[in-house]
């Protein structure tokens, strides 16, 4: 299992890729060089030429946050 503060949301490597990945489609449709989508997104671009490769997938762990959880008073007392 994997539990993440909500602190860092966003911050962690498969959210960043997820959401530079939904950046690069959404800038693909204007700007068609990879070289210049990769510099507006401060990525290399042999990464942005990869996240347009065909059935590219951005890789999602599954982690979940403290947050996604309900605690009641019996949760904390049954440590």
């Amino acid at each position: 299992m994997n539990f993440r503060v909500d602190a860092l949301r966003g911050t962690h490597r498969d959210e960043r890729g997820a959401a530079n990945y939904k950046r690069a489609l959404a800038l693909r449709e204007t700007v068609k060089d990879t070289r210049e989508i990769a510099r507006q997104l401060g990525l290399h671009q042999s990464d942005v030429y990869r996240m347009f490769q065909k059935g590219y997938v951005p890789h999602e762990t599954g982690a979940r946050y403290f947050s996604q959880f309900e605690r009641d008073a019996e949760w904390f007392t049954s440590l």
